[in-house]
């Protein structure tokens, strides 16, 4: 049930973690649970056969599938640092930086934004949903300065219209700490409530599951002493969170994480794998089985025991104990765990070329492609959600730096170069560039600055250097040579 009012999850009496939320929350901890691999937490039928095992060392492997997919991704995404682009409201392109282009390069740099982006995505992917938050923070002497920070979804909680669930009007961050008082434990709540110009910050405390006691902040500065202003006016007539959605419908109001469709599979793998263990360790485990003069009493127990390993005492036409086994073979068990594999790889939308296990040679960069077409979709998809949140959060950055320096330009406009992520092959490129300028359909300069990735005076001295190269590989022209004529003998003449 989507929130649509602050007061529906806010306020003394209300239920904390709010009800009304329980299934966003329960995602985002089997999200989390499946990134940081402590699997039993959340794959019961693990749990449950664990505790029947009888075994002393019983254990089981998580496979650290999910974090795998999700790290390759953020490094095809993000591995090559995107390039950022800058500029105010009518400026024109220039050959030298403009101030715009200068703050934005500054802004990347200070704010960490690649790794910030690193996290985010990694929310998206694992949880469904991605933050950014755009603050001031004070400097000291250098005076108030815009930051961009990721936020962790597990303590968002967005208000939405009553007319549509998908158009946010406000953002709640929340979380809750315990706190030694006087001889007890008190379990304490800071909110902060976001809206369009205000941030309010409320603190309270739980008891019981319910919120007891909720009220604004009264804060003091630890260095100056003077009350910390709340609620804060920002200056900015836009929310400054961020959301980053995954996939979702028209009946989301909050992205889907890409572990949804991947948990029951990754479960059964592993619920296989432990059946296995269970099944090898017991055939690694013989008895012994013979006459009654190979065994001696234990004096302390009384029992008849025999040294080398367990042992059976059979009297004379007794049968020796046998193990009740499973008769069928291991390898449908390992066939079962190869086509789930394959449906995991499928549901993440994720080949095995992307890991680097490729059958045979790839003869190209165009047959890598084929092989890697599905996470190519996939890593585009995460790219663009991750382009409109940059952007706007760097355009949210410049307008809260010109609310406090004037002379701080307001970006209008925010470009973002993206990489594709997938290893060049300079061999093709080189012939691809070279057919089109052959074909006439791209400049020299075009075709060398693609190929090479420069620009700029090293453009020009590229050029330049091939036009001295070429003029003198031409043979010199010079004046037109003279050419004598022999008259031709008198047909008389002999």
């Amino acid at each position: 049930m989507p929130i649509t009012a602050v007061s529906d999850v806010l306020g003394v009496g209300k239920p904390w973690p709010p009800t009304c939320d329980e299934t966003r929350a329960k995602s985002y901890k089997q999200g989390r649970v499946l990134l940081s691999k402590n699997h039993s937490e959340v794959f019961d039928d693990i749990v449950a056969l664990m505790r029947r095992d009888k075994r002393t060392g019983k254990s089981f492997v998580q496979l650290g599938l999910p974090r795998r997919i999700v790290k390759a991704y953020n490094a095809m995404v993000l591995g090559e640092a995107p390039t950022f682009t800058a500029k105010e409201e009518g400026e024109a392109d220039a050959g030298e930086k403009s101030p715009a282009q200068e703050q934005v390069e500054a802004y990347v740099e200070e704010f960490d934004l690649i790794h910030e982006s690193h996290q985010s995505m990694t929310d998206i992917q694992a949880l469904g949903d991605g933050l950014l938050q755009v603050t001031l923070e004070d400097k000291g002497a250098a005076g108030l300065y815009p930051d961009i920070n990721a936020v962790d979804p597990c303590i968002w909680y967005p208000v939405v219209s009553p007319r549509d669930k998908q158009h946010i009007t406000a953002h709640i961050l929340a979380w809750t700490w315990e706190d030694k008082c006087e001889g007890h434990t008190v379990n304490r709540i800071r909110a902060e409530v976001h809206e369009r110009g205000m941030i309010t910050t409320y603190l309270g405390e739980v008891d019981g599951a319910k919120i007891k006691t909720f009220a604004e902040a009264e804060e003091y500065d630890l260095t100056t002493g003077a009350r910390v202003v709340n609620p804060v006016m920002t200056g900015v007539d836009e929310l400054l969170i961020v959301p980053m959605f995954n996939f979702r419908s028209t009946s989301d109001s909050t992205g889907v994480s890409d572990f949804a469709d991947l948990a029951p599979i990754l479960e059964e793998i592993e619920v296989r794998l432990y059946l296995i263990a269970a099944i090898l360790d017991k055939h690694a485990d013989p008895k012994l089985a013979g006459p009654r003069i190979a065994a001696e009493v234990n004096p302390v127990t009384g029992k008849e025991e025999i040294r080398m390993t367990d042992y059976f005492v059979l009297e004379e036409g007794q049968l020796p104990p046998t193990y009740i086994t499973w008769d069928g073979q291991l390898t449908a068990a390992w066939h079962e765990i190869d086509f789930l594999w394959e449906q995991a790889l499928f549901v993440m939308e994720t080949s095995k070329a992307l890991f680097g296990l490729i059958d045979g040679q790839v003869a190209s960069g165009a047959a890598m492609k084929r092989l890697l077409i599905a996470s190519i979709m996939k890593a585009g998809t995460l790219r663009s959600r991750l382009n409109i949140g940059l952007k706007k959060a760097l355009k949210l950055a410049s307008l809260l730096h010109n609310s406090v320096d004037p002379s701080a330009p307001i970006f209008a406009e925010v470009g973002i170069q993206w990489s594709d992520g997938l290893p060049a092959d300079d061999i093709e490129v080189a012939t691809y560039h070279a057919t089109l300028v052959a074909a006439g359909i791209e400049s020299r300069k075009d075709a060398i600055r693609a190929v090479f990735k420069v620009g700029g005076a090293e453009l020009v001295e590229r050029m330049d250097n091939i036009a001295e190269e070429r003029a003198a590989s031409a043979p010199a022209i010079g004046a037109a040579p003279r050419i004598a004529l022999t008259p031709a003998p008198d047909a008389g003449g002999a």
